[in-house]
């Protein structure tokens, strides 16, 4: 999965900065669809479900919110990586935990220890220190790219929800 990421990123970024594709939306659309016709063969290949259990209103609307989230924010990062290196992206994506840990609070209410807010104070504070010396900084590039990374934290979240509360299992 990480080589993965890392090589989209980087493939994305090559495609928008080195070729002059001007439409990251469209690269998003093509990414999306690919996933989907690769998820379909695979479903009637080789990981066809026994039996297909009904599911719940509540369970379609949390998985739509899903993805939703992570399209919009696949999407965030290639209008992103149309305007800043893939590297700085990778940077600023660091911060996630801390946007993760804030939306926690914000849709849930869940606290932290103190340990674990004191561990993202190096973190993010080295992602600042980072982002205030990036040569190439473009501004909405990098508010693209935090956009993005605040919805991979709603993803992270509404995911976690889904995986774990016993009525949708």
């Amino acid at each position: 999965w990480f080589a993965l990421n890392i090589s989209m990123g980087n493939l994305n970024g090559w495609i928008l900065k080195h070729h002059g594709f001007a439409y990251p939306v469209t690269l998003t659309v093509l990414h999306m669809v690919c996933c989907w016709a690769l998820s379909a063969i695979c479903l009637i290949t080789c990981m066809r479900p026994a039996q297909p259990q009904p599911v719940s209103a509540e369970t379609i609307r949390k998985v739509q919110v899903l993805s939703y989230s992570f399209c919009a924010s696949v999407a965030c990062g290639n209008i992103a990586l149309r305007y800043i290196f893939v590297s700085f992206s990778q940077m600023v994506s660091a911060a996630s935990p801390l946007f993760t840990m804030c939306l926690m609070f914000a849709m849930t209410g869940k606290r932290y220890s103190r340990l674990a807010y004191a561990s993202m104070l190096p973190m993010c504070g080295g992602v600042m220190l980072c982002t205030a010396g990036e040569l190439n900084f473009h501004a909405l590039g990098f508010l693209t790219v935090v956009a993005s990374t605040m919805l991979r934290g709603v993803k992270s979240i509404v995911q976690a929800r889904l995986l774990t509360a016993p009525e949708e299992r």
